[in-house]
């Protein structure tokens, strides 16, 4: 059964649990990076000779993208290098961080003492180490003063350790933050069963629940939210004012001189600022905050259990509105997410956000260390061929495609396995099959067009069940989930450089933009009829990342559970094995 139009939305729909386990069958790609980086290859680092890289990878990159550190073993020691340098090797190394612009380093390191089998720990910043502990925890550095700030637990208890200043002993430390420009730092001790704050070193009045913090981002201002015996309450630079129990999270303006306040309550979500105050939005995630200029910016997010989202944003907290163009890359981002970290687990280190608002990992690649750098959203996504890396896998799918484009049947099935399987339904397999099924024998069956353009579109080898295979489009591979998302939108993938996105669905209307192998919503097929069966001349109307919606040809427009050919090596040639769509 080979589907067209809309009817992958409810096989897709249907069978999740088998998009779950087809996720084995999809990770285990050569170059799956590539499926996520829009830039790549360019050599980060080279390690040195003599040490061993740590896998899974731990790796650091700065904010500017020059200095990447990272661990790897020397002998019994681990070792922290950094770029193409070994830095220093100790018993052990611990968490380490590096400053914005890569010009500092600190790091944990562990001194095991043989005669004792005691372990002590502390923190090494520029080459310098700080005092011995037990243990090490939330190591970090200041965005703009590089002071470096950590709790270090010793036998009395913890205690934070904020550049060359050191708090009291406390029995635990739950929530630590540092001023965005680096200068002030706020934590929550438990003591006597009971929270204290404690800004700067100096405690304040205890109290029973803590809910959220922030500092203005000139440090001047702190504002937290707390709840005890007297009720909840909002404390603003020391000052205590009593405050309605639904509010949630504040946040500062650039000089501290406003004041944007959260609510949350199971009716809903708001937000005010002095006397403007927004609606209630039926949502379950809130976030604001001020640009430089001093213009609120507003999030309110809704994400149902289905996977769809509502967005409200806007700079005036009276007058969110609903974003449409905001709720496709989020989307995205959620679909693709998981798939990054899922890749960062053995040979990739995590996903850091720099400068630019860019995502950067690094790849280990035998002795090197590989940038790769994910623009959000991605307005470009490389297309990948693999063909090239197995003896005869060009060759004979270059073939196919030639056969193809000649319309040969004879040539075509000389590379099509007897048993092909072409649908997930009953008659499933068989040459026969798919010569009646793709009509074949009419050299004007708009079926060669499909197949001409699941061939061309690139491919991926992946491992299935031990058995090596080469799966063309490549875009069957991409991390797009599956189902309604956006009250009827669906995300796909535009295929091709340069394809048109008009404004009407005919080639004669205005031209809103072109796309260039890129992600984008479909919400409906256009002008299809049975006597119009040729898929390669419908339109789909569509939304791009951008927001902006208009047509391009149904042909370009593609998801993960359309056609796609399967091929494996048999008797030392590739064939093709499978040639469906579905799940």
């Amino acid at each position: 059964m080979r589907l067209g139009g809309r009817a992958w939305i409810v096989i897709g729909a249907a069978l999740l649990p088998l998009f779950v386990l087809g996720a084995i069958y999809h990770a285990r790609s050569y170059d799956a990076t590539r499926l996520l980086a829009v830039e790549e290859g360019q050599t980060a680092a080279t390690i040195p000779d003599e040490i061993a890289p740590a896998v899974p990878l731990r790796a650091v990159i700065s904010e500017d993208r020059g200095t990447v550190a990272y661990v790897g073993s020397k002998g019994a020691e681990q070792c922290l290098c950094v770029n193409d340098s070994l830095k220093r090797c100790a018993t052990e190394i611990g968490m380490f961080v590096v400053s914005g612009d890569g010009s500092r380093i600190a790091w944990a390191e562990a001194d095991h003492n043989p005669l004792t089998n005691e372990v002590l720990w502390h923190v090494m910043t520029d080459g310098t180490p700080g005092p011995n502990y037990r243990e090490i925890r939330n190591l970090e550095m200041a965005a703009h003063t590089g002071r470096v700030s950590y709790i270090a637990r010793s036998d009395q208890g913890l205690q934070h350790v904020f550049g060359d200043d050191k708090d009291r002993v406390y029995p635990d430390i739950r929530w630590i933050t540092i001023s965005p420009d680096g200068t002030r730092s706020f934590y929550v001790a438990a003591l006597e069963n009971r929270l204290t704050p404690v800004l700067d070193g100096v405690a304040g009045p205890p109290f029973d629940q803590f809910f959220s913090a922030s500092f203005s981002p000139d440090g001047r201002h702190l504002a937290y939210i707390g709840n005890d015996t007297d009720g909840m309450f909002l404390m603003i630079d020391g000052k205590r004012t009593a405050a309605p129990p639904e509010l949630n999270k504040v946040a500062w303006n650039a000089d501290g001189s406003r004041l944007c306040r959260v609510f949350a309550s199971p009716a809903g979500i708001w937000l005010s600022e002095g006397d403007r105050t927004s609606q209630v939005f039926q949502a379950n995630y809130a976030d604001v905050g001020f640009s430089s200029t001093g213009v609120i910016s507003a999030t309110v997010r809704m994400i149902h259990e289905n996977g769809s989202v509502q967005v409200w944003q806007g700079a005036d907290v009276a007058k969110l509105q609903r974003s449409r163009a905001t709720e496709l890359p989020i989307l995205f981002y959620r679909a693709w997410w998981p798939a990054l970290t899922e890749y960062s687990k053995d040979h990739f280190s995590a996903p850091t956000s720099g400068l630019d608002g860019d995502l950067a990992f690094v790849e280990l690649s035998g002795r090197h260390l590989l940038w790769h750098r994910l623009h959000w959203p991605p307005s470009h996504i490389t297309k990948v061929d693999m063909a090239h890396q197995e003896p005869g896998l060009r060759e004979s799918r270059d073939a196919v495609l030639a056969a193809i484009k000649d319309r040969s049947v004879d040539r075509l099935l000389a590379y099509v396995d007897p048993t092909i399987r072409i649908s997930f339904g009953d008659p499933c397999c068989g040459v026969a099959q798919f010569r009646a099924a793709f009509n074949l024998d009419d050299r004007s069956s708009p079926s060669w067009g499909v197949l001409q353009r699941v061939i061309e579109n690139g491919g991926l080898l992946s491992n299935f069940r031990g058995t090596l295979i080469f799966t063309a489009p490549y875009t069957f591979n991409l991390p797009l989930p599956v189902g309604p998302l956006l009250a009827g939108d669906e995300l796909g993938f535009v295929a091709g450089t340069g394809t048109k996105l008009y404004s009407e669905p005919r080639t004669d209307s205005a031209v809103l933009r072109t796309f260039d192998w890129e992600p984008a919503a479909y919400l409906t097929f256009e002008h299809e009829s049975p006597a119009n069966a040729d898929i390669e001349k419908q339109w789909a109307r569509v939304r791009a990342l951008d927001g902006r919606v208009g047509y391009v040809e149904r042909a370009r427009i593609t998801n993960r559970f359309e056609e796609r050919a399967v091929f494996e090596k048999r008797n030392g040639v590739w064939i093709i094995t499978d040639f469906v769509s579905g799940d």
